[in-house]
């Protein structure tokens, strides 16, 4: 039995929770929160859980081998360092830090409490981007020219972090994941509408090497929600909506052939639009969190590397910073 701690029982707590409590060979052992009516709710839903408000109680809990952190982000790097100084094998919540620097911090203080450490990058498991990674892995999707996802909706709005860093990471793991590789340099432009100086508002473009571009469109301040990523072949495309829960990923026959012609000593270019079937693969009925949870407990039942370590979590805050440094700078290309 894996003795199993959770701070943080707010926006994604609950979710975490209830994930853990199908788990076969896990206890959820202690629930933390700051905030009395959140204990009241998870007392009256796991009752033999011990609740508490003070964060010690679980880096000192002897039984304890495993501590969820699903916190607010500000909170993830003090959180961490004391978890590893406990012994405790940790699942830090997206992003895993709000700077390089305690990403790197966390990596070198692991290298000596030798734990496994995973950051919560749930895209990563899901099955429809796992179907995607395969499809355009293939030879008849072409090459990737370009990808744009959108991540908008009225709502939740947060006061400790901008747009940048709530939604974000979810679009920029999916890229690097997909790509399997990290971008070359970003540029962002945003808009603090609600609250000064948090910025409810985000447009995202990444360079990624071979000349592959992508946009990523962040908002808290939309009439609809929207959660969609979009990936452009040069022999096809597809589309997969979150939101869709019958056909969440489709696939276009769609390509704009491009063929030289020589003219004297010019180069013209004769381009045929191509616009044929549209498929929508079946989808293996998996749940995302669930399977990150499941990854989680065997890769500490059998001492393995996480697929989202500590260093898949670093490469996401690189670029993120970079993300928020053009935010602070008029949008200016930066470097990563």
């Amino acid at each position: 039995m894996i003795n199993c701690g959770l701070i943080g029982y707010g926006y994604w707590g609950p979710n975490i929770a209830k994930s853990l409590n199908r788990i076969k060979g896990i206890n959820l052992a202690v629930i933390c929160d700051k905030d009395l009516g959140r204990r009241k709710e998870a007392k009256l839903l796991y009752p033999r859980a011990e609740i508490t408000n003070g964060v010690d109680f679980l880096f000192n809990h002897a039984n304890l081998d495993v501590i969820i952190i699903a916190s607010p982000a500000s909170t993830h790097y003090e959180l961490a360092v004391k978890g590893l100084k406990a012994g405790k094998h940790l699942l830090v919540e997206k992003p895993l830090t709000l700077t390089v620097k305690e990403a790197e911090d966390l990596i070198r203080i692991n290298d000596k409490a030798k734990r496994v450490v995973m950051v919560g990058h749930t895209f990563e498991y899901n099955p429809v981007v796992l179907k995607i990674k395969k499809i355009t892995k293939e030879e008849n999707f072409g090459k990737i020219y370009y990808i744009y996802s959108t991540r908008v909706n009225l709502g939740q709005i947060r006061g400790d972090v901008n747009a940048l860093w709530n939604l974000a990471p979810h679009d920029i793991s999916i890229l690097n994941f997909l790509l399997d590789k990290n971008p070359e340099q970003v540029m962002a432009a945003g808009a603090s509408f609600l609250q000064k100086d948090i910025e409810d508002v985000v447009f995202i473009i990444l360079r990624y090497p071979n000349n592959v571009l992508a946009e990523i469109h962040l908002s808290w301040l939309d009439p609809a929600k929207e959660r969609k990523v979009t990936v452009v072949g040069s022999k096809k495309m597809l589309v997969f909506d979150d939101l869709d829960n019958e056909m969440p990923l489709k696939i276009y026959d769609k390509r704009a052939d491009t063929n030289e012609i020589a003219k004297g000593l010019a180069t013209e270019y004769k381009i045929k639009l191509h616009s044929g079937d549209i498929y929508a693969p079946q989808i293996e009925n998996k749940e995302p969190l669930l399977e990150e949870l499941d990854h989680f407990f065997d890769c500490i039942k059998y001492n393995k590397k996480p697929l989202t370590d500590l260093e898949n979590g670093l490469r996401v805050v690189k670029v993120l910073e970079a993300c928020q440094n053009s935010l602070q700078n008029n949008g200016k290309w930066v470097k990563i």
